[in-house]
Formats: C-alpha cells, structure tokens, sequence
C-alpha cells in the first residue's frame, strides 16, 4: 500500500515519498521502544537507586560470635635494653681522656674516660690520714689507761698492806691499853691511822673505777670519731673507684661524654651502657587511664607481625603533658625481632572475659558505650543499637543488642541513593601529635643545653686564664690578643645566651591561674613597647573594652607571650608601619588580637612558624612562638594566627573571664 497525502504547495496536491514516510514510521517505533524500555528499568532499578545498597564483596562483614574477650588500653611503645646502666660523675672534674666511643663493646672492668681526679685523691689522702692518726690517738689513749691503772693497783694494794698493819698495831695497842701499859691517847692515835688509812684505800679503789669508766668513754668517744672518718675515707674510696668510669659487666657502650676537657659537673651523665642481648619495653599512655595502669598487668606488644607477651613491670606516677610512662617485662624478652628504639603497638590487658559475645573491632567503633550498628539478616542492612562491653585488641564485646551467630558491618564502601560511600573513623590526634613533638624537642634541647654548656664554660675558662697572660706579650700584639680573646669570649657570652633560652622552653612550669587585671598588664606593657615601635617607625595602638573583666592566667606568663607576639608584630610591620592590639569581651572570655599592616605570610611560612628553631630572621632563634604556644596550650587558651596575602596579619587569643562570685 502506498501512503498518500495532500501537499498544498501552489494550489497542487502531491502525494508523500514512500522513502520519507518509512523513515518516519521507524522513528516513532523507536521513541516507542525507548520510552517503554526506560519505564521498565525505572521499575526494576529504580529503588535500588534510591535506596542504600551494595554488595557483600565491597563490605567487610563479621560473624558475632562467643569467645574470650582481653580490655584493653592502647600505648605507643620504644624497644630499650632491660639493663641499661648510667654511669655519673661522682665529682665535679674534667674530662681528660676519651677512651671508648658509643657502639663500642666494653668488657666488664674497662675504664670508658679518665677524669681528673687530683681534688678527690687529695681528699682520699687527707682522710687516711685523719684515720690513722685516729688510731694512733686511741692506741695512746689505751696506754695511757693501762699505766695509771696499773698505778692505780700498785697504790690500792699498798696501801691495803698499810691498812692491814695499822689493824694488827690497833689490836696490839689496845691489848696493851687493857692491861694499863698503853695509854689512851695512845691508842686513840692507833685508832685514826688505822680509819684514816682504810679512808685512803676506799678513795683509791673508786679513783681506779672511776678513772676507768673515763678513760673508756674517751676510748668510746675516739671509736666514734674513728668509725666516722672511716666511713668518709670509704666514700673517698668510693667515689674514687666511680671516678674511673669502668663497666661493671659485658656491655654496649651507647652513649658518652664526646669532648676532652669538658666540666662535668657532680651527678651528671658521664656514659650510658646496654646490654644488647635482652630488651623490654618503655611505653607511654594517657593520663586519663592513670587509675586503670598497675604493675603485673598483661601486656600484648605487636612488632610487625609478631606479638609479644609480658606484664607492666614499672608504672611511673608523673604525669607530663597529660601522658604517663610504665615499662613491659617481655616473657621473651631476647627475641630476635626487638631491636633498640624500635616502636611497637602495645595493649595493656585491664580486664577479661571468658564466654563474652564478641565481633571483631572495625571503624564502626566510635568509643561510646551505646551505638547504632547495621546488622545484615535476610540480604538486608538493617540499623541496630548495641550496648559494648570490653574493647580489646582485635575484638569488642557486645553486652546487649546482638546474638551469636548474627552477622554485622564493621567496615567497607557502600551506595546510598546512587551516591558511593564508605564507611570512616575520624580520631582528633592534635593532642598526641604536639605531646609527641614536644618530648622529641625536650630531648634535643636538653642534649645541645647539655653538650653546648660544658663547651661554654670549658672554652670561656680557658680564654680567662689566656687574658692573664696577656702582660707578657710586646705591646704591638698585646691590644691584637686582647681583642681577639674578648670577640670569643662575647661570641661565647652569646651561646651561652641561647642555651639559657633553650632551657626556659623546657623549664616552662605549669600557669599560677588567678584572677589577673588583663587591663593594666597590657597597658603597662605597651608603655615599653610603643617606644620601641617608634624607634624604628612603627605606629603603636592600644584599644580596650572599657571596662575589661579580669581574666583567670597566670600574669607573669601571659606577659611574657604578649611580648613576644607583640615584638614579632613590630618587626614585620617594618618602617611607616601600624600595629593594633585590641582587648574585647568575646560571651565569657576576653580576647586579645595583635594586628599590624604587613603583607601577610607566605603558606609555606605560616605551617612552620610553630616549629622549634625556624626563624624568618637573620639573627632569629626559633624560640620566641615555641614558647608563646607552650604558654598558652598550658592556659588551655585557644589561640589563631592568620596572614592572607596582601595583610592585614592578625594573632587572636582568648583567656576565660573570672566567675561571677569568685573572690580576687
């Protein structure tokens, strides 16, 4: 059949191309086809896409099951050896020699460093003497008690002899008297000798007690004294014997003293010695687990894929930066996958369950108590509460909600109405982070205050004396030698200067939080500050809320940050520059916003200005934000610092309001 139709075209009529109206056809047969097979797949696929989904192979799905369960706390672990030895000056003395170098091993009885020990041998000598002239009283003291014993004796007995005569002359003389041949006066004479002489005898037979008693409390007395400069001629032996520095047994020497002639001051570290064939663990944990951590708990130490039992030997009671350190005694401990300062995931074992309702940990676990899960039943996720027990290592104990045997969701990627997802866990680690950091920044400064002090005091000694030999050389070079020994002598001056710094960073104490008058703090300040802005052409303003509520901080700290934010702002603000300080009420605290007209900061500026020793300065130290960012994370005082490019450069900080009611 011929399709036909009417095509008015100058009053004629011609009739469709068979061509044409074939084409037309097939396209209504396909919008067709199309139309019906997009309302078919919006009825099959459609809910699915409007609906979560996934499959089982993108999810990792965990059977609940029974099963012991071991509660845990997490700690960051470092391998150490088990026996590490410090070996300290027992005196202040010089290094003279260097025998060993660290990583060297040291035989039991080698000496490590030789010290000068001239002051603590002449001590040594000085008491030997006292003790042996000592001896050499008491010896005379002894002799001397025998000899007037001895004459004591001798004068005792003799006179009992006399006493004896004068009672056989009494008898006689009174016989005598009796038959009238003596007379009375007489025999009265004989009476006195004879009592006048026993009178004698007892004074002499007391005078020996007594002078015995006393020559023994002398003797008691110089056994005192003996005993006592014994004693102090074995803490010169003793402190002798240390002064050699010899190892006591087979070992790793793992650190020493490295320069000669440096001043090591009494109890200071002189060497460190290891032994390298069995270690244990030093782990640091939270401080709010504080209550929790005892000796003789259980202990999992993961290295890698090997875990490692043992139990917490040592819990030591400081807290420092909110983390606390305890030390794990390994059941194998020689194993030869512990190596010094290898880190370890360490799980300290609080408490256990035997037949506990148990799935394996995933990021589903978000730390509280009572939680909503998805429990797959039937091809289903379905939403669940849970109640959790014990959290262990690998394994979370499910108190309520759930059954053995059920299956649910700990992790994985999922489609949430035609959106992919997944599952995450996000941990706040700032805390962590800058504890970390700042121990690791404690330790180093520590050591270059160490090392850098004994060179300053060594070297400025020496170059002292050197001045005084300065008479001794020709004019022409005199003022020359002078001169060069002071440019060392201000060089080191300043050195020392940095090493003191270098401690106040770590010296910080803790804030002394009182009510404080942040008002006339900052006003007092600027007065110092504002004419050192305009000695180089900076333009000072103070603005504060009138009137601003005190603050709870400790003065004397907060000062010393406001300084030196305020000092970095003048400088970056530069000749013809402006720098604002403003003080507001912000609800209940009270900020503080140290503003100048400087071009901003550079990105890669700003992300290291709080790294210790990164300074933009020539002469910079890197300590001025360090300390300023201790202070106030001590003051748990939130603080900004923001430079766009272009400026203004503003640092904002914040300090709490003092309660209503507090007394000031």
């Amino acid at each position: 059949m011929v399709a036909r139709g009417l095509l008015r075209n100058r009053g004629m009529d011609r009739a469709i191309d068979p061509a044409f109206a074939s084409a037309q056809k097939r396209r209504r047969l396909g919008m067709a086809t199309a139309v019906i097979a997009f309302v078919a797949f919006a009825f099959s696929y459609g809910p699915t896409l409007l609906k979560p989904s996934v499959p089982r192979s993108r999810l990792r799905i965990e059977k609940v099951d029974r099963g012991p369960v071991e509660a845990s706390i997490a700690a960051n672990g470092t391998v150490t050896p088990e026996l590490e030895e410090v070996i300290a000056s027992p005196v202040d003395a010089r290094v003279t020699r260097i025998l060993k170098r660290a990583g060297d091993a040291i035989k039991a009885g080698q000496p490590i460093l030789e010290l000068d020990l001239s002051e603590p041998a002449l001590a040594f000598e000085r008491v030997d003497r006292d003790v042996s002239l000592k001896r050499n009283e008491q010896q005379r003291s002894r002799l001397d008690l025998r000899r007037t014993l001895a004459d004591l004796d001798a004068a005792t007995e003799a006179k009992r002899l006399e006493v004896e005569s004068l009672r056989a002359r009494l008898a006689q003389q009174t016989e005598l008297a009796a038959s009238g041949l003596v007379s009375k006066d007489g025999l009265r004479e004989a009476q006195l000798n004879e009592a006048r002489a026993a009178l004698e005898l007892k004074r002499l037979i007391a005078s020996r007690e007594i002078t015995e008693e006393m020559n023994q409390a002398q003797v008691d007395g110089m056994n005192l004294e003996l005993a006592t400069l014994e004693g102090q001629r074995r803490e010169a032996r003793r402190v002798l014997d240390l002064g050699s520095t010899r190892a006591v047994r087979d070992s790793v020497l793992t650190w020493t003293v490295t320069e000669a002639g440096a001043l090591i001051r009494r109890g200071e570290p002189l060497a460190r010695l290891s032994d390298l064939k069995s270690f244990r663990i030093e782990a640091t944990v939270l401080a709010v687990h504080g209550r929790s951590l005892r000796p003789g708990l259980e202990a999992l130490v993961r290295i890698g894929a090997v875990d490692l039992r043992g139990e917490v030997s040592t819990v030591e009671p400081t807290v420092r930066d909110g983390v606390m350190r305890l030390w794990i005694r390994l059941e194998d401990a020689t194993n030869t996958v512990l190596r010094p300062s290898l880190k370890a995931d360490v799980q300290i074992v609080t408490d256990r369950r035997a037949h506990a309702i148990r799935v394996a940990r995933g990021p589903f676990l978000m730390g509280e108590a009572s939680q909503e899960v998805f429990v797959v039943r039937d091809g289903s996720a379905f939403r669940t509460r849970v109640d959790l027990g014990l959290i262990g290592y690998d394994v979370v104990e499910i108190a309520r909600g759930l059954e053995s045997g059920d299956e649910m969701i700990v992790s994985g990627r999922f489609t949430d109405r035609g959106h992919d997802r997944r599952f995450l866990l996000l941990e706040e680690m700032t805390e962590e982070v800058r504890a970390a950091e700042k121990d690791a920044y404690e330790k180093l400064i520590r050591m270059v205050a160490h090392e850098v002090g004994n060179s300053v005091a060594a070297s400025s000694s020496l170059l002292q004396s050197s001045l005084s030999y300065s008479r001794h050389i020709p004019g022409a070079d005199r003022a020359d030698f002078e001169d060069a020994v002071g440019v060392c002598l201000a060089r080191l001056s300043t050195l020392n200067g940095f090493v003191r710094d270098l401690a106040e960073v770590v010296r910080l104490p803790e804030p002394r939080l009182q009510p404080c008058d942040l008002a006339s703090l900052l006003r007092g300040t600027s007065l110092l500050l504002r004419a050192s802005a305009l000695k180089v052409g900076v333009s000072w303003t103070l603005e504060l809320d009138e009137p601003l509520p005190m603050v709870l901080a400790d003065r004397a700290q907060i000062e010393q940050a406001f300084l030196n934010i305020a000092k970095n702002a003048i400088e970056a603000a530069g000749p013809r520059g402006w720098v604002l300080v403003r003080a507001r009420r912000d609800g209940g605290e009270v900020a503080v916003v140290i503003e100048n007209g400087s071009q901003g900061i550079p990105g890669d500026v700003q992300s290291r200005l709080f790294t210790p020793f990164f300074s933009t300065k020539a002469d910079g130290r890197g300590l001025g934000l360090i300390l300023v960012r201790e202070i106030l994370v001590h003051h748990k005082a939130p603080f900004s610092l923001s430079g766009p490019p272009g400026g203004p450069t503003r640092f904002v900080f914040s300090l709490p309001q003092v309660a209503e009611g507090q007394p000031l």
